[in-house]
């Protein structure tokens, strides 16, 4: 028996979002909202970025108007908007927009990243 490794295209990023999520899934937050394809996350009790931060979708169809949306959804907690940037060629033009917007990367691995309003 022989087993191809071959993958449709488009099954990486797939494969990606559906890792992205499960991890959401096992740090949860008291407030959790979806906007947008986005997973907006607020934990008051706990400071755990994971739990306080937000999980853009694959592709962000209009970033200055995402990204205000989601600034104003931690605004509205007190809280700092932290975004769980990857690190793969699909948010670039989101890294980049978030930059321009002033938020610095805080913290880069192997298979996330993060950027956070200073």
């Amino acid at each position: 028996m022989t087993c191809s490794t071959a993958r449709p295209e488009g099954s990486g990023l797939q494969r990606v979002l559906e890792v992205e999520r499960a991890a959401a899934r096992t740090w949860p937050a008291g407030t959790i909202e979806h906007r947008a394809g986005w997973l907006l996350r607020h934990c008051s009790r706990m400071r755990r970025r994971r739990s306080n931060s937000a999980l853009p979708p694959a592709r962000v169809a209009d970033p200055e108007a995402e990204i205000a949306q989601l600034v104003r959804f931690y605004a509205e907690r007190s809280a700092r908007a932290v975004v769980q940037v990857s690190p793969l060629p699909w948010h670039a033009e989101l890294d980049a927009h978030l930059a321009a917007r002033g938020f610095a990367v805080e913290m880069i691995d192997r298979k996330s990243g993060s950027a956070g309003m200073p």
